[in-house]
């Protein structure tokens, strides 16, 4: 009895290992294995925007190789720029995308290697000088890469256009680096509910607020150290329309008594309660005094009441 089971079980043993050989999986691959391709020439990769700067910025493009394996040599890949292709490009899609001028940008090298073992090539990058660019306009640089000798490309993602879609200034606000007085303040004082400082306190839902709005009002930011102010915000009053500002200046000054106008601003009128508007002005000069010289409300005289929820002040440096 006791050699029949051992019998049994080696009978067992054997059957197993004959089945498991003949189920073992060949090995697996897909159909584009060995494709090489971009993969930045995918929708989201393609667009990019870029801070408005002095130096360059980069980005990377490279080839890839598809499948489960890796190359088993080092494979030699090659792009090259097609600008040829924008006009079709804004044709079919309904854009008007321009070619980057040649001294916006530089490109690392249009030659690269997916080294053996790698699915990756070694990244190519581009460096662009948005200072160079016009903000409101967009830019492609069509880049293509070429078949390597014996190499399957994919011709879907093949190319990648390379689109500029933005270029934005990096704002700091640094209205809270300074020092605020006006020339006339609530008539409860200072730590009135709606005395001057809620004019700065960042909350569009607070207000400054005076009963009897004089001739020739202003008020002022002081920074201990002189600051490149290039724009500002003004976030209209939540109550009666009449009261908002209409006419003003922001000047500058290093001395407090010497005041350069930097930005001049008439007939304006805010479309709503609440409402922050943005104003920017061309200034590369530091100034250590920054005034909001107020001359007309929308529909107030002088003398009557005056609102204003925030005034911040921006640098782009």
């Amino acid at each position: 009895m006791k050699m029949n089971i051992k019998k049994l079980s080696l009978a067992i043993l054997i059957a197993g290992t004959l089945l498991s050989a003949c189920n073992k999986p060949d090995e697996i691959k897909i159909d584009s294995e060995g494709t090489l391709y971009m993969a930045t020439a995918t929708e989201e990769k393609a667009k990019f925007n870029l801070f408005l700067a002095d130096t360059a910025q980069t980005i990377a493009f490279g080839a890839a190789y598809s499948g489960l394996g890796f190359p088993d040599s080092d494979i030699p890949v090659s792009f090259t720029v097609q600008k040829n292709l924008i006009a079709a490009f804004n044709q079919a899609n309904g854009t008007s995308y321009l070619p980057f001028p040649e001294d916006a940008y530089t490109i690392s090298s249009l030659n690269t290697l997916i080294k053996a073992g790698k699915t990756t090539s070694v990244p190519l990058t581009i460096s662009i000088l948005s200072n160079k660019l016009s903000r409101g306009l967009k830019y492609m640089l069509p880049i293509r890469l070429e078949a390597p000798a014996g190499a399957k490309v994919s011709s879907n993602l093949q190319t990648t256009y390379f689109r500029l879609e933005n270029i934005v200034r990096k704002e700091t606000d640094i209205t809270d680096l300074a020092k605020l007085t006006v020339s006339q303040e609530h008539r409860d004082g200072s730590g009135a509910n709606e005395a001057s400082p809620k004019l700065v306190d960042n909350n569009a839902a607070s207000k400054f607020l005076l009963h009897t709005f004089p001739a020739g009002f202003w008020a002022q930011l002081t920074f201990v150290d002189a600051k490149v102010v290039g724009g500002y915000r003004l976030t209209s009053g939540g109550d009666a329309s009449e009261r908002d500002p209409k006419d003003w200046q922001i000047q500058g000054s290093n001395d407090g008594n010497s005041w350069t106008v930097l930005d001049t601003r008439t007939g304006f009128m805010f479309a709503a309660r609440g409402q922050t508007e943005f104003f920017e002005f061309p200034n590369e000069t530091a100034y250590k005094y920054y005034r909001l010289s107020i001359s007309a409300l929308r529909a107030n005289a002088i003398g009557g009441l005056f609102q204003l929820a925030e005034w911040r002040l921006i640098t782009f440096k």
